[in-house]
């Protein structure tokens, strides 16, 4: 065995820009397999075909991708054996310790008997069990997890996790809670877990996507904030519900102010991109109602829709086939999730060739999702679509205003295809005509990516956020700035090791292939 492994990892040193994506091996030359056959890619002569055999293995080229690699393109070779243990490199991941996912971790559970606990209160408390999946450029000083009372929709007490993180110059008056973009229906890929390195150890969660949004918090860390990311999907990973979400979110800052580790009456900051930046929304908007006694200093918000129906046929019908695709199952999943009459709709539309498929986002994580699912015409996996065609819920965030003394720093892209800049500028508009105070940068940079703004624009965002801790005072009003800059802040470079910036810029060019062809797939001119 271990010479198999010796040899795989000598053919994965070419393939570090290959993607092979299968059901066990997520990754290219991924050998810790939980079970099934070891795929591995070597140095090929052509451009070999897209392939997609009954074996589930998927192996995608990206043609712009390879040509900026110098041109090498890899092939895909399988070996024959199976792996049906998690196996461990314990010279490249020797930070990583057996964890159990949070489904089969009682830290998770939920107590009985909490109906009489203030939200906020702080049920169970322990140092991480991993250290962090960028532990060799750690900030942090210690890392806890905190299984803390929230509310649920119908006012009834819950509880979920949070990880606070305290670096190693930590200014205790000070806490960001940083909310994550997450795409998933399972508590398994929650920031608390997909955080640690331990994670690595499932190919199925391991999630490169929330380790590049860990850098963020890092970087938040080097300056001496305490940071805390909440699970902010609850024990069940319901994401999409009304109220969970923000609750989880203030009542994950009321944790940490509970917990001794930071200032009783620290000032906090929240920060969220994506889907993590709608939630950061609907947080400061129930703020003045839910937890007015909490000092928040402003919030910056990137990437963010301010309301998104999830079952938006139109919007389906412009992703389908698109490199995200991987949209449409998760979002069904997750509306399923919240709305179990619906799971029936879906029951009885989906073609029974393709349940497997489609039940992926159940058992994996956002890269394993959005890798799979990428370009496929998911849409033909049913009968029809018309159970798309369904009147979206009320959107509670459209009834409350936006406190006038949460200054908000809004940045978002023009060429960002997921999250519409046009739509929320105006619907900003209008929170500015009733009070707010919104400061937008609006990056107007062709090739930003969704992917690529988040890691372009946390500098400013963080550097946003320091301003409000150290007490500049923010204008009132609203304001517009644009910039055409697609560059990373060499300040916010500085704070990684090179293999990090490497994987930064990876990521950047990644996002850019995306776009352009996703810009093909929805025939948007270049």
């Amino acid at each position: 065995m271990k010479s198999l492994l010796f040899l795989i990892a000598q053919l994965a040193t070419v393939n570090a820009y290959c993607k092979l994506l299968t059901t066990h091996c997520p990754r290219p030359g991924d050998f810790n397999c939980l079970c099934g056959p070891v795929y591995v890619c070597q140095h090929a002569d052509e451009y070999p075909p897209l392939r997609r055999p009954s074996d589930s293995m998927l192996y995608v080229h990206e043609r712009e991708f390879q040509r900026f690699f110098q041109q090498r393109t890899y092939n895909c070779i399988r070996l024959n054996v199976d792996v049906c243990q998690p196996t461990i490199d314990n010279n490249n991941n020797s930070n990583i310790t057996t964890v159990v996912p949070p489904s089969q971790d009682d830290f998770y559970t939920v107590p009985q008997n909490i109906s009489n606990l203030p939200p906020g209160t702080i049920l169970r408390s322990r140092k991480a069990p991993s250290p962090l999946a960028v532990s060799d450029m750690d900030y942090a000083a210690e890392t806890y997890q905190l299984l803390y009372t929230t509310t649920d929709e119908d006012n009834s007490n819950t509880a979920t996790v949070a990880t606070l993180l305290i670096p190693k110059n930590a200014n205790r008056s000070t806490l960001v809670s940083f909310q994550t973009a997450v795409h998933t229906v399972t508590i398994d890929c929650a920031p608390s877990f997909s955080f640690l390195n331990a994670s690595k150890a499932y190919p199925l969660l391991d999630s490169p996507t929330s380790q590049v949004q860990l850098l963020f918090v890092q970087a938040a860390l080097s300056r001496g904030f305490n940071v805390v990311v909440p699970d902010f999907g609850g024990p069940n990973a319901t994401i999409l519900k009304d109220r969970l979400p923000e609750h989880a979110v203030l009542d994950g800052v009321r944790a940490s102010l509970n917990s001794g580790l930071v200032d009783k009456n620290a000032t906090a900051a929240l920060w969220g991109y994506s889907g993590g930046g709608t939630t950061t929304f609907r947080a400061v908007q129930a703020q003045p109602e839910y937890a007015p006694e909490l000092r928040i200093a402003g919030a910056a918000i990137g990437g963010a829709p301010i309301y998104m129906n999830p079952l938006d046929k139109l919007r389906a019908l412009i992703v389908n086939k698109s490199p995200y695709a991987g949209f449409i199952p998760i979002l069904i999943h997750m509306y399923a999730a919240i709305r179990p009459e619906f799971q029936d709709v879906v029951d009885e539309m989906l073609k029974p060739e393709y349940r497997e498929s489609f039940d992926l986002p159940l058992h994996q994580c956002t890269d394993g999702n959005f890798n799979f699912f990428s370009n496929l015409d998911v849409l033909s996996w049913f009968r029809n679509t018309s159970f798309l065609d369904i009147t979206p819920t009320p959107d509670e965030s459209t009834k409350l205003k936006v406190p006038s003394d949460i200054p908000i720093y809004w940045y978002h892209a023009t060429a960002d295809l997921l999250a519409n800049f046009y739509d929320t500028s105006y619907r900003l508009d209008g929170y500015c005509s009733d009070g707010a105070s919104i400061t937008q940068l609006i990056n107007t940079g062709r090739d930003l990516s969704h992917t690529s703004f988040a890691i372009v624009g946390a500098s400013g965002a963080l550097k946003w956020l320091a301003d409000r801790f150290d007490g500049v005072v923010q204008d009132k009003g609203c304001s517009k700035k644009a910039t055409t800059s697609m560059e990373l802040d060499d300040e916010f470079l500085a704070l990684f090791t090179d293999d990090i910036r490497q994987n930064l810029a990876a990521t950047l060019y990644k996002g850019r292939m995306d776009l352009l062809a996703a810009r093909r797939t929805f025939r948007i001119p270049e």
